[in-house]
């Protein structure tokens, strides 16, 4: 009995997985293991929680697939302009 509630419960959290990496969309280079697939998914939360305090924030009427689209250009973006900040500074 206990097997099969961890099969079904390991079942779900794979599903859950599948799910998170269809929305955030991984660099070409990034590996889909589940520790790159959340941690990607941590930073478009913190991406998501900027944008929606930005007064700007919804300013157009967009469908799902549009607004899609828009917020996956703007998190790769985001995420860009992070790792440039993060990177070393020259002397």
């Amino acid at each position: 009995m206990a097997n099969k509630r961890e099969k079904e419960r390991n079942r779900q959290i794979n599903e859950g997985i599948n799910n998170l990496h269809k929305i955030i969309h991984l660099k070409e280079w990034e590996k889909p293991t589940v520790a790159n697939i959340l941690k990607v998914a941590a930073l478009y939360i913190e991406f998501l929680r900027e944008k929606i305090g930005r007064p700007d924030c919804f300013e157009e009427i967009l469908s799902d697939a549009q607004l899609n689209t828009k917020l996956q250009k703007e998190f790769t973006e985001w995420r860009l302009q992070r790792e440039v900040k993060d990177l070393p500074k020259s002397n």
